[in-house]
């Protein structure tokens, strides 16, 4: 059964989806603008294997709270996500896997450079980085403009709310491969965290702080943990070619493209996600007991 719960990570209040379950805890990390809505249906997935999974917002989405602007945003994300993993082992006794798309793809690459986080291994789907379209390159390099351009019409008057729906629906339709791998629960729960624009402006302010360091934010050779790179041909916001790349840069990576998923695999194609979380999991708990084994003798 999923529940839904109030947290504190790294002086962040913000909200934990959980799926009770044996084995490794699978901690997943959403996209820029998404919440941990967008992993239920892979939830409902894992719980049904037996497996025990968490997604949680990240600070400034869904109903997480908005971070301060008082430092680096790459660093405000780095220890939060760095928290979270901490905690669920803690908890579980044991490391976790860890899997975020796009943005939190990015940072769970990021967090699997810090040796002294207990990881198990890393599945990045479509991670936003050095494969980000040229298109969406050139609408960051755009934000101060745009920025400023929506405050004037929020003083002349434009409704807030339609501002965001407007850029919200936008976005599902980019971000899918087509109307038939569209989630409708999913896409609902989505527009319902897309509502305030005075929140996305805010959004645009994280996005613009953390670029352009985002086109180069991790080191492939500090990755040392089983990593699984999940990709969609279809993907219009960050290229799929990406995948093998990031994967051969990766020691013992390896690289799944879905041929008729877009950016959102966890919500295009869950069964198949599942499978990859689920063997990678297996692979895990196959190296623990070999470890033990090995120890006791």
């Amino acid at each position: 059964m999923l529940t839904a719960s109030t947290v504190r990570i790294a002086d962040t209040f913000t909200r934990e989806l959980r799926v009770p379950g044996d084995g490794p805890v699978h901690l997943l990390l959403h996209g820029f603008t998404d919440s941990a809505d967008c992993y239920r249906p892979l939830l409902k997935r894992l719980e049904d294997a037996g497996a025990a999974a968490t997604a949680i917002d990240l600070p400034g989405f869904g109903l997480a709270a908005m971070p301060t602007f008082d430092r680096p945003m790459l660093d405000v994300f780095d220890d939060f996500v760095a928290a979270a993993v901490s905690r669920y082992a803690e908890e579980a006794g044991a490391p976790v896997i860890l899997t975020g798309n796009s943005l939190g793809g990015c940072f769970a690459l990021r967090a699997a450079m810090n040796a002294e986080l207990p990881l198990a291994g890393v599945v990045p789907l479509a991670p936003a980085g050095p494969a980000l379209a040229r298109w969406l390159r050139a609408v960051a390099r755009g934000l101060p403009t745009r920025i400023v351009q929506a405050e004037r019409l929020q003083r002349r008057g434009l409704p807030p709310r339609l501002a965001a729906r407007v850029l919200a629906v936008a976005y599902l339709r980019v971000a899918h491969a087509s109307k038939q791998t569209l989630d409708r629960r999913s896409a609902r729960l989505y527009l319902q965290h897309q509502t305030d624009g005075h929140v996305m402006l805010a959004r645009g302010r994280i996005a613009l702080d953390m670029y352009p360091d985002i086109l180069d934010p991790w080191d492939p050779a500090q990755i040392r943990v089983p990593t699984h790179v999940v990709w969609g041909r279809r993907d219009r916001l960050v290229r799929a070619d990406g995948a093998e790349a990031l994967a051969s840069s990766i020691e013992g990576a390896r690289a799944t493209v879905f041929e008729d998923v877009g950016h959102l695999p966890q919500l295009e194609a869950p069964d198949r996600v599942a499978e990859i979380l689920l063997d990678l999991a297996a692979a895990a708990s196959a190296r623990e007991s070999a470890t033990e084994a090995a120890e006791a003798s």
